[in-house]
């Protein structure tokens, strides 16, 4: 019974000198982008987004990968977006490209009701 006492310390701490318990509780950094949509390619499951950098005031483009772990929320799949729809997308850093987690095709609400009341100026 000793003997798997010390092999269990020893398993322990050398999963902590090497830095192994990061690799199970690691975070991860999931950032979220709103603009619309600029191109959808089935084929290579890839999402275009076209955004205002809020920094700059500039118009930018960014590609996302969407797979398996994408999920959809508006749509039911990639092949549903068009261009210009309105879209939010959350998405993690990956080293190829930006992989999608959620995307969102925002409903466009309209004017409220009532406002064909105001005068116009």
């Amino acid at each position: 019974m000793r003997f798997f006492s010390v092999l269990l310390l020893f398993a322990l701490t050398f999963l902590h000198l090497s830095g192994g318990g990061r690799l199970l509780a690691e975070e991860v950094l999931i950032k979220t982008l709103g603009g619309q949509v600029l191109s959808v390619d089935t084929e290579k499951n890839i999402l275009g987004i076209d955004f205002l950098h809020p920094a700059t005031g500039e118009r930018e483009k960014l590609f996302f990968l969407v797979n398996g772990s994408t999920d959809f929320r508006g749509v039911a799949a990639l092949r549903e977006l068009r261009p210009k729809d309105p879209v939010t997308v959350d998405y993690v850093e990956e080293d190829s490209m930006p992989a999608a987690r959620l995307v969102s095709r925002v409903p466009l609400s309209g004017p409220p009701d009532g406002l064909e009341k105001f005068p116009k100026f």
